[in-house]
């Protein structure tokens, strides 16, 4: 009996996937809502998003920062900021994680499997040049997610309304051991404005006057 029901499990995943639409991420960008289907893959067909996938770093003055960057596959869409079309969707994104030391003391940890809903994750590319970033003609080394840091005493995350931009440089570098590789991330943190959220921070709107303490429009290496 129990290798019957696997079976039709195993049948009904089957047949969901074959009614599912994959759409590649590059066409992805030029979709509106009303053009998805009712099971919709986004889908990193050619791999643009691996570039920006691995372990980077930088050491500034007193401060190192410690870059952690995985592509994952197939996830379902959460809809959080706009109304939900009742629709399931999947796609697979970078997620971000990092630690910030100061005086080789660790004074933020950020790991988004910490925070159900406030994840460093995206696949948005995006198509203007960052300020103050190098240049580059080509798209789909963008990329523009959410970016989210715990306040000084760890109860909170700030802010919902600060953004974190990635430059992928397709160029010759060294890693931190020295080591001749290619590749150098340009990490750019964009504040409108900061608010401390969840985890018992008042209402979810309270106000966090303190400045963000990450570093900000600096080149990262491979680690």
């Amino acid at each position: 009996m129990r290798k019957i029901v696997l079976t039709i499990v195993a049948n009904l995943v089957f047949i969901s996937m074959l009614a599912q639409v994959e759409i590649n991420l590059r066409d992805a960008r030029n979709l509106s809502l009303d053009d998805r289907a009712e099971s919709t893959y986004f889908k990193d067909t050619f791999n643009d998003l691996d570039k920006f996938v691995g372990e980077w770093t930088l050491e500034i003055g007193n401060k190192k920062l410690e870059v952690s960057i995985q592509k994952l596959i197939r996830v379902p869409e959460i809809r959080m900021l706009r109304i939900d079309d009742g629709l399931q969707h999947y796609q697979d994104l970078i997620s971000v994680n990092y630690k910030l030391y100061e005086n080789n003391q660790l004074i933020i940890n950020y790991n988004s499997s910490d925070y159900q809903f406030l994840t460093i994750q995206s696949n948005d590319f995006v198509d203007y040049r960052i300020p103050n970033g190098p240049r580059t003609s080509n798209i789909l080394n963008h990329i523009f997610l959410s970016y989210y840091e715990p306040t000084s005493d760890g109860s909170c995350l700030r802010s919902i309304a600060t953004n974190l931009q990635l430059t992928y440089q397709d160029v010759p570098s060294t890693d931190s051991q020295g080591n001749a590789t290619t590749g150098e991330l340009f990490w750019r943190i964009e504040s409108e404005r900061q608010i401390a959220f969840n985890n018992g921070c008042d209402d979810g709107n309270a106000s966090d006057t303190g400045p963000l303490r990450n570093l900000s429009e600096v080149t990262l290496i491979r680690d």
